[in-house]
């Protein structure tokens, strides 16, 4: 189930409003529970044991850390809520990858396991972690209450894909469930926005992509993937900034504050800002629980280049199980040592800056969205300029105001502009947005997830 589908509109979500308004307060946890196992289970219920395991992983973990008194001991135990959650990561969605590249190098013949890969994992298994991390250091407190604790960590407007919430952001809600009603309104609105990104510009772009994704390798050309790459790269932002702002949405209206994931991340002039604006609760947690245990920025410049090396190494593979995301992530990180290094010294205009930045933030996505880092390779060495069929300028034409309006929507002025009109106006530019985005997954449209393959 996925928040921009009639069934979670129509059916799901007035179900968990109503219930959460009947019910008194000190059932909020458990109820937030069973409609969030209910969310997960629809359409995954084979792999709602391995959230079960790991939510009473962690808060065993998490107590027996808490609880021992040699610190060998609270170490053990946090190694064991690593291991355990990295390893659940690790078979799902690295083990076939591992498989392949042992073959390829190797030049042998082992079975490459056929694994579908369990929905939010790379984000739930990240929020548990970052919970016993946060107990070992003693930054919160283990949890006691299993149903709370399982509530935090299946939470469904944030379970599927993010914002990344750790324990201390919500634990105080948790705990002090606040009157619902004031709450629904504001809520609503910004899940109306969130919606509105996803049906109305990004499933738009999508089927602008369609045609050019299905022509063979042979029929395309350099500049169909460079207005392809265009169309994703804004499609990509407005699917996730879209669904990000719809589990903000709903968290609020939930009774929760979820951390802001997206700041308008297009108006950057450097990539280190571009991705200090662009999913920053994953940003925040690499920084929190990987960056700066390896020392941060207050090393030497050798062991520096290491620890970005390493960050962005591991922020591409987790992106993806295949190369084309590690050389993603070896790409952009490799930007963000030069800029600290030495781009950072000069002085540039600010057009100049901020279009260079684009240039390679494209550059990347062109890699990101590749089927493959072969297949990137061809397109790149051996695709023509124009391709045989010459749909080139048709689909730029057909798609050049649907990539205006991106550029547009993609900025804080449409934000700052709508905020200055009378609440009236504001209150039908709501229900437009609500009413053409229902009438949208009424009609049929195409409606992908990107970050479902993630």
């Amino acid at each position: 189930m996925i928040f921009a589908s009639s069934t979670f509109l129509v059916v799901f979500l007035p179900s968990a409003i109503l219930a959460l308004l009947i019910f008194p307060p000190r059932f909020r946890s458990l109820i937030l529970l069973v409609f969030s196992l209910v969310f997960y289970a629809y359409g995954e219920i084979r792999y709602g044991l391995i959230m079960v395991f790991s939510i009473f992983l962690d808060y065993t973990c998490g107590i027996m850390i808490e609880s021992s008194k040699s610190e060998l001991k609270r170490k053990a135990w946090l190694a064991c809520s690593i291991m355990g959650n990295l390893g659940l990561l690790g078979w799902f969605k690295y083990s076939g990858y591992l498989a392949g590249m042992i073959n390829d190098l190797l030049q042998t013949s082992f079975p490459i396991p056929q694994i579908i890969l369990p929905l939010g994992i790379s984000f739930f298994t990240f929020q548990t972690m970052s919970y016993s991390i946060d107990v070992y250091r003693k930054d919160v407190k283990a949890e006691r209450n299993l149903i709370d604790f399982a509530a935090y960590v299946s939470m469904f407007p944030q379970l599927i894909a993010g914002p990344i919430v750790r324990y201390s952001d919500i634990s105080v809600e948790l705990k002090n469930p606040q009157d619902l009603r004031p709450r629904l309104e504001k809520g609503f609105n910004i899940f109306i926005l969130g919606l509105g990104s996803k049906v109305l510009l990004a499933n738009a772009l999508a089927a602008a992509i369609a045609p050019i994704e299905a022509l063979s390798l042979i029929n395309t050309s350099r500049i169909l993937w460079i207005i392809q790459t265009l169309y994703f790269g804004f499609q990509l932002y407005f699917d996730f900034a879209g669904y990000s702002l719809m589990a903000i949405g709903l968290g609020y209206m939930f009774g929760f504050s979820f951390p802001q994931n997206f700041n308008h991340p297009y108006i950057s002039t450097s990539v280190s800002e571009f991705f200090r604006r662009w999913h920053m609760t994953l940003g925040d947690w690499f920084r929190s629980y990987l960056y700066i245990p390896l020392g941060g920025s207050r090393v030497s410049l050798k062991r520096l280049v290491a620890n970005l090396l390493v960050v962005w190494f591991i922020t591409g593979l987790w992106h993806g199980a295949d190369h084309q995301f590690v050389v993603w992530g070896l790409w952009l990180g490799l930007w963000v040592i030069l800029e600290k290094l030495w781009l950072h010294k000069i002085n540039l205009p600010t057009w100049f800056r901020h279009s260079f930045t684009l240039l390679i933030i494209f550059i990347s996505w062109s890699i990101f969205n590749a089927p493959s880092l072969s297949d990137w390779s061809q397109r790149f060495i051996q695709a023509s300029w124009l391709s045989p069929l010459q749909v080139e300028g048709l689909l730029l034409r057909g798609g050049l105001g649907l990539l205006v309006l991106s550029i547009v929507f993609s900025g804080p002025w449409i934000s700052t502009f709508f905020k200055g009109l009378p609440l009236r106006l504001q209150s039908i530019v709501y229900t437009l947005i609500f009413g053409l985005s229902v009438a949208s997954l009424i009609h049929g449209s195409l409606n992908p997830f990107l970050y479902f393959r993630f």
